[in-house]
This record gives structure tokens, sequence and C-alpha cells, in this order.
């Protein structure tokens, strides 16, 4: 993110910078942040977006890159802080941390998550978190000891495969340091309005176990989100607290200078005590944080996480050789309770303490190997090629209201499914006078998904048992022009893809029983550069999105979801970041984003209808009625325009440095339907505002999340099976007081 050039040639066009004259670290070094308030040049960023350590400046596409260090002085913990400072990227999930759904420049046909593959890959280092079709709920790392995290914008299908649609996200770990004991702890207390309390803390340890040869890095943390959603029907208060702990161990060793192997092993656990789920409509007498009781259930999710990794890399002179062993297990299992929805379906009910549980549990096994060559960095011409396979198995088992004594068993769906996939992938660049870059790659895969189905239950559908294959061919071509030192010109075309799969709940629709994957093409303009002897760095990228057979979650005339592959789309727009260092002691820094993602042909598609609630205030009149997606219908679940700004000033305090930190991020309107029908969220700004002193081994941070305590709605969800229109609301105003210490 840092640039430097001076002149009016580049005035005309923001592009992006960080690029400070600083000296290059290693390959796999920490992008460690030095500003403080005696330096007035920006610090320059490497990144890792194309497998080798490079220049955040010298890189042709559009990334966001925040050092650890960044993401501490913003008070990041998660992916949703993530968010708000990247443009173009975005998150409407319709409930808590296992209902994420990443969009990333409008590539979405929804506002909730279903069981296809992501849009947008969500990797911690090399390992795909939300990996394949067919698995319920997605990852919600905590953000503790990571060196960066890079949001890599456009498909990255050639270097990342399958999943990276429209980018990815990336959290790179810390890693253990093999010559110097060090650790911190921080603890965080917070009160939210109309809410409960929470607390959080983690440790990190690292100790050198053989001098430069054999370290250990130990990271643990606990957190206790707060709750701040009523239960109406059953008087409960603060039913949505979250509850999630876990440890990372890395074991690093470096027998000779040439060889290094690093062993991880994570185990992550995250209990959701209860739905986010609110009324859309204002109820007469009731605050904006009700549940749909008696209407929908409160919910609840666990999730685990098991990671075990070995890195293994070899340098000898002729190129740095790469293997990557990974094997995940996740487990996911939620519940909820039904029953007062049965009367509306017709089906029995009985009993003043009745019950309909429902339970959707789903275990995704995920074994995949990977072997990579960089060739050197040195010469004309640089190249990076690689093979890999992956295999994920899924059987969830999802269950829809339990054979109880006051209900029937309304639906069982049994399904067994694996995906394969090899590919082979290579990626040239060559440098012409040292100033024009010459990229060019391509990635051969095969993908294979095997699905087996059995239902039961008074709505059960058809049997299914199928395969679905396919060969995709990923290329990505680049142009790069370096005018000078701190200016930098880049024009790329690169596809993306994602996998096809099985439907769980096609109902009766045999011809449902699967669908096909999606791909697109992303064409993209952009500029790196950096002003006033590297005091301002400006990014700037525009794009053109050509989307076919897009992956569509819809709804059969009996009230299923399904998936169905819908049409064609376009997606055009424009990104823009910015960072100011205005004098020593004060940084200014910005983003913007601003797309048009509509359809470009017609589809048959089932519409929403919202029953006997009406549609809601913010519908056409012509909402509530069942046609299909014609030509030039806006896609639904993301804004069109998304904004940030902060700003940050650094003085002494007596002896010690203080810092004061105002942010704040806007979120245009979206909807949950297609040609900008469905329920309405967005249209919000949120502030926050932070400040510390730094003592001699220990920050102090207080903090105000939501300082104007807006209810805005952050998604919605249209059920229409149940009618019942829903609303996901941003977290209220939160207050609270971090202290870190280190030694």
């Amino acid at each position: 993110m840092r640039t430097r050039y001076s002149g009016s040639f580049c005035a005309c066009m923001v592009g992006i910078g960080i690029a400070a004259t600083t000296t290059r670290p290693a390959m796999g070094a920490a992008a460690e942040d030095t500003n403080s308030p005696s330096e007035s040049a920006l610090t320059e960023i490497i990144v890792t977006a194309t497998r080798r350590a490079e220049r955040l400046q010298d890189v042709p596409m559009s990334i966001t890159a925040l050092s650890g260090v960044e993401l501490s002085r913003r008070g990041a913990s998660d992916v949703n802080d993530i968010i708000a400072n990247s443009p173009g990227l975005s998150n409407p999930a319709q409930g808590l941390g296992t209902s994420n759904n990443l969009i990333i420049r409008g590539v979405a046909t929804g506002a909730g998550s279903t069981l296809a593959q992501a849009t947008v890959s969500f990797m911690l280092d090399d390992i795909d978190l939300n990996p394949g079709a067919v698995t319920f709920g997605t990852a919600d790392p905590k953000i503790v000891d990571v060196q960066q995290v890079e949001v890599l914008r456009g498909p990255q299908g050639t270097l990342f495969g399958a999943g990276s649609l429209s980018g990815v996200v990336r959290f790179i770990s810390n890693k253990p340091d093999l010559d110097n004991f060090s650790g911190s702890v921080q603890t965080t207390g917070s009160s939210t309005d109309h809410g409960g309390t929470s607390e959080d803390v983690y440790g990190v340890l690292n100790a050198p176990l053989v001098d430069g040869k054999l370290g250990a890095r130990l990271v643990a943390y606990y957190d206790n989100d707060a709750g701040w959603v009523d239960d109406a029907g059953r008087g409960l208060s603060n039913v949505n607290e979250v509850h999630t702990y876990g440890a990372r161990f890395s074991l690093s060793a470096k027998p000779i200078d040439e060889l290094s192997m690093i062993f991880t092993v994570m185990d992550d656990r995250t209990n959701e005590m209860g739905s986010t789920a609110t009324f859309y409509y204002a109820q007469p007498g009731l605050p904006n944080y009700q549940t749909e009781q008696p209407y929908y259930s409160v919910g609840s999710a666990t999730l685990n996480t098991h990671i075990y990794n070995l890195l293994t890399t070899w340098t000898p002179t002729w190129g740095t050789l790469t293997s990557t062993t990974n094997y995940f297990d996740r487990f996911i299992d939620g519940t909820q309770d039904l029953g007062a929805v049965l009367p509306a379906l017709g089906l029995p009910f009985t009993g003043p303490n009745a019950s309909a549980p429902s339970v959707a549990p789903n275990t995704v096994h995920d074994i995949s190997q990977e072997f990579r060559f960089d060739s050197p960095q040195m010469g004309p011409v640089r190249f990076t090629t690689g093979a890999f396979y992956q295999r994920v198995a899924s059987d969830p088992t999802q269950i829809v209201t339990s054979n109880s004594p006051e209900a029937p068993l309304i639906l069982a769906a049994n399904v067994n499914a694996v995906q394969w996939q090899a590919a082979l992938y290579g990626s040239g660049t060559y440098t012409l006078a040292d100033r024009i870059d010459f990229t060019a790659g391509v990635r051969v895969s095969k993908d294979v998904v095997h699905f087996d189905t059995l239902e039961s239950g008074v709505l059960a559908g058809a049997n299914s048992l199928g395969n679905e294959v396919d060969k995709p061919v990923t290329p990505r071509a680049a142009i790069t022009f370096r005018q000078t030192t701190d200016l930098t010109w880049y024009a790329q075309a690169a596809k993306g893809y994602r996998v096809g799969g099985p439907n769980v709940t096609a109902g009766n629709e045999a011809a449902l029983s699967s669908y096909h994957p999606d791909s697109l093409w992303n064409y993209e303009l952009g500029s790196k550069v950096r002003l006033l002897d590297g005091m301002l760095n400006l990014n700037t990228s525009v794009y053109d999105i050509e989307w076919s057979n897009m992956q569509v979650g819809l709804v059969t005339a009996q009230g299923f979801n399904y998936i169905g592959n819908g049409g064609k789309a376009r997606i055009y727009g424009l990104e823009e970041e910015m960072t100011l260092r205005a004098t020593r002691w004060l940084e200014i820094g910005g983003t913007v984003s601003v797309d048009h993602a509509a359809t470009t042909s017609a589809a048959a598609i089932s519409r929403v209808s919202f029953g006997a609630f009406g549609p809601a205030p913010d519908l056409e009149p012509n909402a509530a009625t069942t046609n299909g997606v014609l030509s030039g219908y806006r896609l639904p679940g993301s804004p069109e325009l998304q904004g940030s700004l902060y700003a940050e000033a650094q003085f002494p305090v007596l002896s010690y440095q203080g810092f004061v930190r105002l942010s704040g991020q806007y979120v245009g309107s979206a909807y949950t339907d297609f040609d900008s029908q469905g329920l309405k969220f967005g249209n919000y700004t949120v502030g926050n505002l932070r400040a510390g002193v730094k003592f001699p081994h220990l920050d102090v941070i207080a903090f105000v999340n939501n300082f104007t305590n807006s209810a805005a709605l952050s998604s919605a969800e249209d059920l229409s099976l149940f009618n019942v229109p829903t609303a996901f609301r941003i977290r209220p105003r939160t207050v609270g007081l971090t202290l870190r210490a280190g030694f």
C-alpha cells in the first residue's frame, strides 16, 4: 500500500501506494508496521499474493494488506473488522460468525450463505477454511497473533483454485522466532448497550529451544461475547451470547540454513447460544432488539475446528521448493425449535410446552497436499509452478423437526458428499528494460463431487445419487508498467470458478437434485502511486466482471430451498484506498468502492412472497409476485456504495506516547432479492473511537464502538416457507477497556 511520485501526470488517476525506500525483508518475513510520530513517510508493505514475497507496489492486482501491528492499533478482532478497512468487501451475514457470507465486488446472488461453495476463499495461511460444497456454516477465526491479513480482490483461480471466484481473504499467522524469547498477554472488558458484558483474554509465548535451530510458539485465547437480543416469546434476555476459545501451537525446525520445517496444530471451539434474528418490522411497544418469537426460533450453533499443517521449505541457490500438507476437520451443529411454524404448514402440534426441535449437524474432513517451486527472484524471468490435490468429505445429517410426541417428522435428509480436486498450475513473469512486466499463468484442474442423499418425513423429496464432474481451466494475464520507482500502472485479465454440488432439500423436484459450476472473467486496470515524498499513498482500480451460469439460491413452489444455475451477469466498478501522513503526528486514511451489478440474461427464478405480512415498505408494488429474473435486474446481497474514513493522532502524554483514533464506515443499501426487491438492508453509518497510552511494557486502550448506538440492519432474510421477514442488526454501542502487556 505505498508509493511515491510527484507530478501532474498521475494526479488525474488516483492510484495505490505504500512503498517507502526501506530494506526489503526476506521471503516470508513479517511486514512490520514501524510508523511512529518521528517518521514522515509511510512504510512499505510486502505481500505474498503471487505465492512469493513482493512489494505491494509491484503486484498487478488490487490488494489490501494490514499488518498485525496495524490490526492491533485498529482493535481488529474478527473478519468484520477487516471489512471496515477494505474496499469492495462486505459481509451480509444472517446471524453470527458461523453464518458469514463474504462478498467481494458484488459477486453474490443473495444475502444469506447457502450449501454452495463460497465465492470468496477464506484462508489461514494456505488452508481454505470453507472448502467445497455441502458444508453448513462458515469458519470465524479470531484475529490473534497474525503477521498480516491480505484481501486479494478479483478471481484468484490460477494460484488458489476453486472457491476464489471473486477473491481471497487470507490470514497469515506469526511463525516461531528461533532466536528470541518473547510473549504477550491481552485482556479486554466491555459492556454493550441493551446487552451484557463481554470479556476476552489471549496470550502468546515464543521460546527458542535450540538457538537458531528449533523454536516453539503457543497462542491461547478465550472470548465471552455478550448478547444483546431478547427473546420476547420466552422472556429471555441477551440470547445471542457467544463463547469462543482455542489454541494454536507451532514447532519450527531449521537443521540447516537452506531447510525449514514448521508443524502447526490448532483447535478452535465456538458456541453460539442464540440467534441474532430480530423483527424486520417495528413492533408496537417493543425495542429493536427483539427476536421473532413466537414466529421464529432462537436457535444456537456449535462449531469445532481442528487444523494440522506441515510446511516444509527448501531454498537451494537455484530456487525454492515448498511443500504444504494440511488436515482440516470441522464439525458444526445448529439447533432450533420450529414448533411455532407447524400450524402454518397444516401440521399437528399440541401441548402447552410442546417443542419441535430441529438439528443440522455437519462434519467436514479436508485433506490437501501442495508442492510448489519458485524460481530465484533475480533475472528477467521469474516463475512459479506447482501441483495440488484435495479431498473434502462431508457427511451432514439434516433433520428438520424431530419425531417428538408433539410433532411429526417433517424432513430428515442424510447426505454423504465427497469432493476431489487435482490441479497443475504455473505462472511466469518476464521483465523488459527493468520497467515492464509481462505475466501469464494458467491452472488446469479436475473436480469431482460425488453425492448420495436419502430423505424421509412428511415433506420428503426424491432420493438422489450422482456426480458433478468439471475440468476447469483458469488463466491469468497481466502487464505492469513501472513509470517511476513510485508510479506503477497495471492491466490484467483473470478467470475464477467454483464447483457444483448436490441439493439437499429440493423437495420432490428430482430434476433439481444437483447444480453445476459457475465461472467469471475479471478485466481490471489499476495504478499504484505515492506522492509528497511518501506521505500520501493512493490505490485505484477499475474492473469489469462477466459472470456466467450463476449459482443462485432459489425456492420451489412448495417452499423448499435449493440451488440452481441462473443466467449471466455483469459487474463493473471502482475501488480507492488512500493514506496520508498529514504531519509527523497525524495520519488520515479512507476507502471507497462503487459498483453496478446486474443480470445480462433472463432466468426463470422464483421470486419471494411475503404472505400475510405483506410487502415491506421499501418494496415496489409488484414485489410480492412470482416471475422470472429479467435482463438488467440488480444483483442482491451487497451494497453498490461503501466507504470508510479514519484519523489517528499521536502525541505525548507526560513522558509516554498516546493516541486517539476516530473512524467511521458507510454501508450502502442492499436487497435480499433481484431488481432491488425483497427486504432492504444497509444504508447506515457507524462510528468508532479509540484512545490509549503506551507505557513501558503496557498499553492501556479505551474504546467506544458504534458510539451513535445505531440499530441499522446489516442483513435481512426472506423466510418464504414461514412467511417471516427477519432482520439482523449491528451490535449496539459498546464501551470497553483493553490492557496489553509484552516482554
